[in-house]
């Protein structure tokens, strides 16, 4: 009826467990660490492979891998931001969200510690990023 209350549009339950209030938020939160983590990456992480006697070129193999995860992280936080807009946010916000959060999380652990083996989980999260992003175009 007229008096029935709706519930605002960022407020109604994604996925069961996340709210699209929220991803904006994690969004945020994620924004912040990205950039963050390109300081370190460019600061703190060669120095941190030199202590450990990496040579020159593992670490700017290394560094260049920090610098693909960071760029990922930032760009699929700013498309959280935004994903309570698409028409299946229940759908591309959490495909963005662990999608990044494998992808990204591997890539920084290979660069931090060079086990090339600690990344096995990249690919999933680049499936995961690309079907959120389809799902901004077919949904």
């Amino acid at each position: 009826g007229h008096g029935a209350k709706h519930p605002e549009p960022l407020a109604a339950p994604m996925a069961g467990f996340i709210t699209a209030n929220a991803l904006q938020r994690i969004g945020g939160v994620l924004g912040a660490v990205a950039i963050a983590a390109g300081a370190y990456g460019s600061h703190g992480l060669p120095s941190r492979l030199k202590r450990l006697e990496f040579s020159t070129e593992e670490v700017d193999r290394n560094k260049a891998v920090w610098a693909t995860a960071a760029s990922y992280h930032l760009l699929h936080s700013a498309v959280l931001l935004g994903s309570p807009l698409f028409a299946a946010p229940h759908i591309t916000g959490p495909a963005i969200l662990v999608g990044m959060l494998l992808f990204s999380g591997s890539c920084y652990a290979v660069a931090f510690t060079g086990d090339r083996s600690v990344g096995k989980l990249a690919p999933v999260g680049g499936m995961l990023m690309i079907a959120g992003w389809a799902s901004i175009a077919l949904l």
